[in-house]
């Protein structure tokens, strides 16, 4: 995991391709297969940009790219054949957004959009020089500043391909406006990639499982909706969490001192907290108590804001994947709800009884999971919608855990070296993701750029990693670390061991000088005006596995 700064790019061509329809060129051609509802993610998410772009300066929306190493000379034309193949493939990623004209039949804000996918053979490529490239900085300026420039969450194009080609390696890359991808779906993509291009250049037939179009998936979720009755124990569930909490959302627990609705330049930080022996004992000693990784980081999560902040109880909203359907498995869209947590702190002082209430509010949560958006403020009030007071909270927050090892090409990554980039200009957010390589287990921030949010960034990734050091170093579960390593784990109080008292809410001195160990790197917390890009590496992830209704970005 580097940020988008150490992104291994060759210096060199830069060629890029933007998707059109192309009876624009051709009014002979009918542009549109069909017209279908979009999701209610992607209805708030849209609603939520063209509101805030209105109100604040700078970029709002989210974009996410894959990236995909091809060795040696590139074969364009195959490259070319690829991004078609894709393209087609999945419905999504050839669609267009746009207000419905006949606002009769919609309910309230859902439904307003529509979302025009384009006939296969009425898509054309729009290719675009970007220039030679003799140093890579400049080369990462431009691709930065096209990006900007290019993807537009509300006006489109939604999707920016291209390639940098060196001459020892070319490297592909898809860039996708949050509003069609998830982070599952980034990996999909690049694992296709490189599929499609290897069979393409070989000369070979293209082998990829059957998939089904998320638009299918949003269509059902229409209906799905349409069934859901006020007494629904998904919606008591969130019913009795908004009242403990007051809204659907969460603001992050500890005092950031900005006002309600305000807007930032991002600040984007990535650490590893544990490595892969490490995370190796900590799931085994989480399974030993009936518990599960993401539970586990939940209680350590809790822990180390309440020895911050003094909150009782970390209440949390987290993303949850739903791909249970086998068609949905290979499908790139967002595939994302959320469900409520509430993790109780008071009165424990042991990180087992922690855990426990941790794994019992997940388990709990999870039988939310399939409750459509929609539903939660059909039946809980359109007062929470995000566009109305979602900009009225402070930093916005929420727990998310993503195992890199189990997604689609993790098989591959000694070859494609795949990556996943995540771009925020903006934001109002103070949200935290977790995820698992091989390598270990990474902790990704997405907070405020102010001082304060800066020093408790720092006294937050602290005291995680303290809370997971203490827990590892002397649990009763062994693991097999490599002597070489052994005097280099630090020594702490015992995890069963009564919790340190809540510290003050300042970060302790010196905190935000605190280094960030990315990958066997030291790097000091840092942010760019304007851009801010961590980059997350699908790399050396072992195995190939499926994930059902599991945590995801």
């Amino acid at each position: 995991m580097v940020p988008f700064v150490d992104l291994d790019l060759p210096s060199g061509r830069v060629i890029e391709w933007v998707l059109r329809p192309s009876s624009k060129a051709d009014s002979a051609t009918v542009a549109i297969e069909a017209t279908k509802r979009p999701s209610f993610s992607q209805e708030l998410y849209y609603h939520f940009i063209e509101w805030h772009s209105r109100r604040h300066e700078g970029r709002q929306a989210i974009w996410l790219a894959t990236t995909v190493e091809i060795a040696g000379n590139i074969n364009l034309d195959a490259l070319r054949t690829t991004f078609r193949h894709l393209v087609i493939r999945h419905e999504t990623l050839r669609s267009e957004f746009r207000m419905n004209p006949d606002p009769d039949g919609t309910q309230g804000l859902f439904g307003l959009l529509q979302c025009d996918v384009l006939h296969p053979d009425a898509v054309v490529f729009e290719e675009t020089e970007l220039g030679v490239f003799d140093r890579v900085e400049p080369l990462r300026e431009a691709l930065l500043d096209r990006i900007d420039k290019t993807i537009d969450t509300n006006k489109g194009p939604v999707m920016l391909m291209g390639v940098v080609i060196g001459e020892e390696k070319s490297v592909a890359y898809i860039i996708c406006d949050h509003l069609v991808t998830d982070g599952f779906s980034c990996a999909i993509k690049a694992n296709e990639l490189g599929t499609i291009y290897d069979a393409t250049v070989a000369d070979e037939p293209v082998e990829l499982p059957e998939v089904g179009s998320y638009l299918d998936y949003t269509t059902q979720e229409y209906v799905d909706e349409e069934k859901v009755e006020p007494e629904d124990p998904r919606i008591e569930l969130w019913r009795g969490f908004v009242r403990r909490n007051g809204h659907v959302f969460t603001e992050f627990p500890v005092e950031l001192n900005t006002k309600k609705g305000e807007w930032h330049p991002a600040l984007l930080d990535v650490i590893q907290v544990l490595d892969s022996y490490e995370a190796d004992a900590f799931e085994r000693m989480c399974r030993a108590r009936s518990a599960s990784v993401v539970s586990g980081l939940l209680a350590v999560d809790g822990i180390a804001l309440h020895e911050i902040g003094g909150a009782d109880v970390l209440r949390v909203v987290m993303p949850i994947a739903q791909r249970r359907s086998s068609e949905w498995q290979n499908a790139v869209g967002w595939f994302v709800n959320i469900v409520p947590l509430e993790v109780p702190l008071a009165g424990v002082d042991k990180f087992t009884e922690v855990l426990a209430g941790a794994h019992k509010a997940f388990r709990t949560a999870l039988t939310a999971a399939d409750l459509p958006v929609a539903s939660l403020f059909m039946h809980l009030g359109t007062q929470y919608l995000p566009l109305n007071s979602f900009f009225n909270l402070k930093p916005q927050t929420h727990f998310s855990y993503i195992d890199y090892r189990k997604l689609p090409g993790a098989a591959h990554v000694e070859r494609w070296n795949q990556t996943m980039v995540m771009g925020v200009a903006n934001t109002s957010d103070a949200r935290t993701w977790y995820f698992r390589t091989h390598e270990g287990i990474f902790m990704f921030n997405d907070f405020i750029d102010t001082p304060r949010a800066r020093e408790v960034l720092a006294a937050y990734e602290a005291g995680v990693r303290r809370v997971l050091t203490e827990v590892i170093d002397l649990t009763p579960v062994a693991y097999s670390k490599p002597e070489a390593e052994l005097a280099q784990v630090p020594r702490a109080a015992h995890a069963e061991s009564p919790r340190k008292q809540p510290a003050a809410t300042t970060a302790p001195a010196g905190a935000t000088a605190a280094r960030r160990h990315i990958a066997g790197r030291s790097r000091v917390m840092t942010t760019r005006p304007g851009v801010f890009t961590p980059i997350f590496m699908i790399k050396d992830l072992g195995g190939v596995g499926r994930v059902k209704d599991t945590p995801e970005l």
